[in-house]
Order: C-alpha cells, then structure tokens, then sequence
C-alpha cells in the first residue's frame, strides 16, 4: 500500500481541522421590538450591539436611519445618517411628539449620507420611552426642511434589551 497518498490525506484533514479550530466564532443575534431591531454581533469576548430603525420616503426609499449603540465606556451614543445635500451648519433638530427635545450638529458626510453622532442624554432618553413619534428635521442646502418620522413603538424594551 502506498502510504504517501495517506499521509498526505491525513495532513491535509490535520491542517484543515486546525484551521477551522483558530478561526474565531461569530455568531449574530437579533430581535425585533415592535418598529425597533435590536442586533448584537458576538465574537469571542467582544460584543457589538446596536438598536435601531430606518425611514423611507413615498417612494419606498430608505432616506435615514437611527443607530443606537454603546460606545467602550458602555454610554449609549446615538447615530442620525441623514440625505446629502444637508445645510450642514443648520444642524438636526430632534422633536418627540412634536415637542423640541434635542438640537445636534452634523459629525461628517460620506458618499452615503451625511452623520450625527453623539452621546444620547437621559432627557432624549424619557422623551423617547414616553412618547410615540420622533421626528428629524433636516435642511437641505436648497433651504427645504425635510421632516423624517420614527416610531418610538417598541424603543423602550429596545433600549432596555441594548443597555443590558
């Protein structure tokens, strides 16, 4: 019996098995809160968890989303991905149930969207859990505002189930 063909078998199962042995494993997780999604990517001993919802105009295109996440610190930072176009020095303006909750300022734009990124307050916060509508109002550079709606339907066993 020729045993070169066996043994190089055997050390090709041997490097296969010990390849797949040291790829790390990733497993994602996700649940929905009524209009919001939790999803959690686990690998290893990291976790990289966030909330979130999108909007979309008449038309069915998605022209904003709301990510909530954690920063290292474990504070909840809230990401607005807005339209181009934006009068960036106009800022967002953050309502609930109609009501001025929150005024933010543009962090960048890319070649996708133009983003807000900043911690998220325990005002926003109770606004959030107590109302039912959140509204985004943008100005684009041409001087219209545009009014971008979220439900808050489900935010609070979201945001419960993230800061976990």
């Amino acid at each position: 019996m020729n045993k070169i063909p066996l043994i190089a078998l055997l050390i090709a199962a041997g490097i296969a098995t010990l390849a797949q042995a040291e790829e790390p494993t990733t497993r994602t997780v996700t649940e929905q809160f009524k209009d919001w999604r939790y999803a959690c990517v686990e690998q290893e001993d990291t976790h990289r968890c966030e909330i979130g919802q999108g909007a979309a105009n008449d038309q069915g295109q998605m022209v904003s989303q709301i990510i909530i996440g954690k920063n290292p610190e474990g504070k909840a930072q809230v990401q607005l991905l807005a339209p181009l176009m934006m009068d960036l020095k106009a800022g967002v303006n953050v309502r609930v149930d109609n009501n001025n909750v929150a005024d933010m300022d543009y962090l960048f734009c890319n070649q996708g969207a133009c983003v807000v990124a900043e911690l998220l307050d325990d005002a926003l916060v109770s606004a959030m859990q107590a109302g039912t509508q959140m509204q985004i109002d943008v100005a684009a550079i041409n001087g219209q505002t545009m009014t971008v709606n979220y439900s808050l339907s489900g935010f609070s066993a979201a945001y419960a189930r993230l800061m976990d």
